[in-house]
């Protein structure tokens, strides 16, 4: 829960954070806008409200605001792939997407500390991922996941990505 106690009483309409519309303006306040954790907005393409408490949300919602406060006539909405990561000891833990599904396919290996939980039914869209150790990889998920690509077609490139011809740099042409 989001400490919203300061607004209440303010007219501001409040849900586990400020509700806005897809462009982060404040329901009912078309001249407030909300960023960050606070923020509670409505994506267009999920159909779904939505808060996000990760900085690099905050961030990318900031460019949103910025741009539709001055072009007010040319608003954008604010959508995102959700995108968050740690550190922890040696891991670069990066999670996109939705996560937590029954329904994952691991690719690569614990062990050799780097690999990637696709979540998504196979013949499915790729709702999300858990990538460890492995920027390649994270990229291509982060692509996927947005353009609502197929689980299985994710699940094909990163298990391509650990092919040794795919990591290997390329050999200079023989003359």
């Amino acid at each position: 829960m989001v400490n919203t106690e300061w607004l209440e009483g303010s007219g501001i309409e409040l849900d586990n954070g400020v509700t806005c519309d897809s462009g982060l303006r404040a329901i009912g306040h078309p001249e407030i806008f909300a960023v960050g954790d606070i923020a509670r907005w409505a994506s267009a393409s999920r159909n779904v409200s939505l808060r996000l408490e990760h900085w690099t949300n905050a961030v990318d919602q900031a460019r949103v605001v910025a741009h539709n406060i001055v072009h007010p006539d040319d608003c954008e909405d604010y959508d995102t792939t959700e995108y968050v990561w740690s550190d922890q000891y040696d891991w670069k833990i990066q999670i996109v997407g939705h996560t937590g599904s029954d329904h994952w396919t691991m690719v690569g290996d614990p062990a050799q500390d780097r690999f990637a939980v696709v979540y998504g039914e196979s013949q499915g869209q790729a709702e999300g991922a858990v990538i460890v150790n492995w920027p390649r990889a994270l990229v291509d998920a982060r692509r996927s996941v947005a353009s609502r690509a197929k689980a299985d077609e994710l699940i094909h490139r990163l298990r391509a990505l650990l092919e040794p011809s795919s990591t290997a740099p390329a050999k200079a042409a023989a003359r």
